[in-house]
């Protein structure tokens, strides 16, 4: 039988537990305190590691480790932290039963592929103590914390990795601990699904050490996994449904399923539902959040379990996002009804060619789509008159010209002269992180000079056919204009 000298945290089954404890009870506690026994051996120590945070993520019964991008994501997964697009600061206070307190603070700073983030979480509370004769002792103040610096990496667009490194400590009167805490996680995000993969509070046994000796008892962390996976449904991804699995090693009564729904009824307010379910009752859960502009306000509430009355708990998390905005991970869009602007034609109708756009992080498939949108819009515009593709194709393999990669004016010259038009249209599609950029210059063939440079960028879930439609819109502007 293992043995140590200091109580387990009262976090999770054990906060119920002090909270229902009898004075006699806690006689019994107190003489194991004093003697080589040990309490609670069937589940690891510093269960406050396993307290949710983030009242987003309790109202979804803590199915996030798919979908926490926000300020959570160092607690719940960090690698999710770098999927994000601003700078993020948040915090929640939580009173939980026995008149425990669990804090959480994060800052987050993304910067490109990389995010970069803090996360402190604490609980303190007070135990009540007895002497062997029932007699009412002070209070004996427990602490605890844990301390990590994370960091992400997106190695794909869609994919990323995270790592949060640091100390976990523990303390009950003059007993205290220490450990190595660490967390991974890995995420994957594309179009409407994500998933993602967490092993939390790693790092090796807590060692309680009692006043005047050299080496307390070994108590093992909450090692888990979580693993889940979310998936948004409708038109504009305004609904969004998760569940996961999580396993705490060591600990049978711990873990289980999670399940959640996030629904944004308008851009500015969501409402969530969750519930986890493992060996005892299920608890159902519910809440909000509202957004006003840069800051954001989550509520959760946990149902009581059935079996232990005055259980419920509240949560509220507030958190504020900085710099400009980028994009949001969910955005209400509203039909915009287009307006037909009058073209003013030149006097003269241009003969145009399109060649091949270059192709940067994206398949060359999709750049030639993209080329193939741009020829259909000049058409339209009614101010130019296009070479088809295939005819364009079948010049220059007679005159073995190779246009792939041909982006320079010299080359647009030199291909504008064996395909015989006035202009020459050349530019790229590229992609950066989580944003397409459509470039196209305009050449003069007769003097060699770019008349007219454009460039259009919309996000990886926008419209591309729209943002073709403005950058001709532009082009066409800009030459009616000379």
């Amino acid at each position: 039988m293992k043995k140590f000298l200091i109580p387990r945290s009262p976090s999770l089954s054990l906060l119920l537990t002090l909270s229902l404890v009898s004075r006699s009870s806690f006689l019994i506690f107190l003489s194991l305190v004093a003697s080589p026994s040990c309490l609670y051996c069937d589940v690891p120590t510093a269960q406050f590691l396993l307290v949710g945070q983030g009242a987003r993520a309790e109202a979804m019964g803590q199915s996030v480790v798919s979908n926490c991008f926000d300020y959570t994501s160092l607690y719940w997964n960090p690698g999710a932290s770098a999927f994000l697009y601003r700078p993020e600061a948040g915090f929640n206070l939580t009173e939980l039963p026995a008149e425990i307190i669990s804090s959480y603070i994060a800052f987050i700073y993304p910067y490109k592929k990389f995010a970069f983030g803090i996360r402190i979480l604490g609980e303190t509370t007070e135990v009540p103590s007895f002497d062997v004769k029932e007699n009412r002792l002070a209070d004996v103040k427990e602490d605890n914390g844990n301390f990590n610096l994370v960091f992400a990496y997106r190695i794909f667009d869609s994919m990323a990795l995270g790592i949060g490194i640091g100390p976990v400590s523990m303390q009950l009167a003059n007993f205290k601990a220490d450990a190595p805490n660490i967390n991974l996680g890995a995420i994957y995000k594309k179009d409407r699904i994500s998933a993602g993969l967490a092993f939390a509070n790693l790092g090796g046994p807590l060692s309680f050490v009692q006043p005047g000796q050299p080496k307390g008892q070994e108590e093992a962390q909450p090692t888990l996994l979580r693993a889940g996976i979310t998936y948004s449904f409708l038109d504009n991804k305004n609904l969004l449904v998760s569940g996961s699995l999580e396993n705490v090693f060591s600990d049978k009564m711990a873990g289980g399923m999670r399940l959640g729904a996030e629904y944004f009824i308008v851009k500015n307010l969501a409402l969530r539902g969750g519930l986890k379910a493992g060996k005892g009752d299920p608890q159902p859960s519910l809440g909000f959040g509202l957004r006003f502009g840069q800051f954001v306000l989550d509520y959760s509430l946990s149902l009581a379990l059935p079996k232990l009355k005055d259980t419920q708990t509240q949560r509220i998390g507030f958190s504020i996002k900085f710099g400009k905005e980028k994009e949001e991970i969910v955005e209400i869009k509203k039909p915009v009804v287009p307006v037909e602007k009058p073209v003013v034609k030149p006097a003269k109708v241009m003969n145009i060619a399109v060649a091949d756009l270059d192709a940067h992080n994206v398949s060359a498939m999709e750049a030639a789509t993209i080329a193939d949108f741009i020829r259909a819009e000049l058409i339209n515009s009614g101010v130019f008159v296009v070479l088809e593709r295939s005819n364009m194709a079948k010049v220059l393999a007679e005159q073995k010209f190779q246009q792939t990669g041909c982006t320079t004016t010299e080359c647009a010259v030199q291909m504008g002269k064996i395909l015989n038009v006035e202009k020459m249209l050349v530019g790229s599609f590229s992609k950066m992180m989580n944003i397409f950029y459509i470039s196209a210059r305009l050449v003069d063939v007769e003097t060699g000079t770019a008349l007219l440079a454009e460039t259009v960028s919309c996000p990886v879930d926008g419209d591309l056919y729209a943002k073709v439609k403005e950058l001709v819109e532009k082009i066409v502007n800009r030459v009616t204009q000379q």
